[in-house]
């Protein structure tokens, strides 16, 4: 009995590991390695930037594309009913647009071919959008919502995308600090 059980955890962990396994050593091992990741994940974009997404989430995700957004969803949890919103990057024209958004945050900036300046923001679900009955769809989920956090976003048609640009407070509110500059001038 316990020479099932160890086979039955073993097997378990085999066919969990290869998500985990399969990135992780390609960035241990050869330039070659980590080229053929760089060839297995999919690019989705829409008409200011791309992202992109592990193979090993092919036929896993859902993508709303739209004219400054791309929304992920896991194709399980959004067939289910649940909703299945897993992540989200979205380029807004002004940092009041997105602002109080709750769940998401700013990860850069984006300035397109005409020197149009988007904030590029990462979005998470405020509510579960998984079957939270089944540890399995859980797990899925969770996967696939990671892969916001490391996916790779780049400029398309002339646009060019700079991480973690505009971070600072003094980056973010030069226009907000600005109006109540001049304003208590216009009072002196």
């Amino acid at each position: 009995m316990k020479k099932y059980l160890v086979f039955g955890l073993v097997c378990a962990l085999l066919t969990a590991a290869p998500i985990v396994y399969a990135n992780t050593n390609a960035a241990k091992n050869t330039k070659t390695a980590v080229q053929t990741v760089k060839q297995e994940n999919i690019t989705v974009s829409n008409k200011l930037f791309s992202i992109t997404i592990p193979k090993n989430f092919q036929n896993t995700y859902e993508a709303e594309i739209k004219k400054n957004s791309i929304l992920i969803y896991d194709k399980a949890s959004k067939k289910a009913g649940y909703g299945g919103f897993a992540f989200g990057i979205t380029a807004y024209r002004s940092p009041a647009a997105h602002a109080n958004f709750p769940g998401s945050r700013k990860i850069g900036e984006l300035k397109n071919k005409f020197g149009i300046l988007y904030d590029m923001v990462l979005q998470y679900p405020t509510d579960v959008q998984y079957d939270y009955t089944k540890k399995a769809s859980a797990i899925n989920y969770n996967l696939l919502a990671k892969v916001g956090n490391y996916t790779e976003i780049q400029g398309v048609k002339g646009a060019e995308y700079f991480e973690n640009q505009g971070m600072m407070g003094e980056d973010l509110y030069k226009k907000v600090l600005g109006f109540f500059q001049n304003s208590k001038e216009q009072e002196e």
